[in-house]
């Protein structure tokens, strides 16, 4: 429709650069479409051998999460060369995100050494 209820009230698309701390990674990449408050996001990891013990969280997101625990929800590891199941979650206002394995711990950067991850989803911003 035409009305002022149809129309986009935001949109932008682009890259930004993943950070993950304590290790310079072989390859981060991310691209973003945002349209309203939902932000939807690729990201490529390549981590290099290592063995660093940093927790894993990715900064730099292009927009903060919303202050609110529904909004989490959505990131989704599509593609790992890791053993162990992997997943990703916001963090609520913030840029962040955190790794996860199944039953909740953070891997870290040795856990994660070597290793490539694909990750997409939306959040709310």
């Amino acid at each position: 429709g035409t009305g002022a209820a149809n129309k986009l009230d935001d949109y932008e698309e682009g890259t930004w650069t993943p950070n993950v701390g304590g290790v310079n990674l072989n390859t981060r990449t991310g691209t973003y479409t945002k349209i309203g408050n939902l932000v939807y996001v690729g990201i490529f990891l390549n981590w290099p051998n290592t063995s660093d013990t940093t927790a894993v969280n990715i900064t730099n997101f292009p927009f903060a999460c919303a202050n609110d625990n529904d909004s989490r929800a959505g990131l989704v590891v599509s593609y790992s060369t890791r053993a162990v199941f992997t997943s990703c979650l916001m963090n609520t206002n913030t840029t962040t995100a955190t790794l996860r394995n199944l039953g909740g711990s953070i891997p870290t950067n040795a856990d994660m050494s070597g290793r490539v991850l694909h990750i997409g989803g939306v959040y709310e911003a």
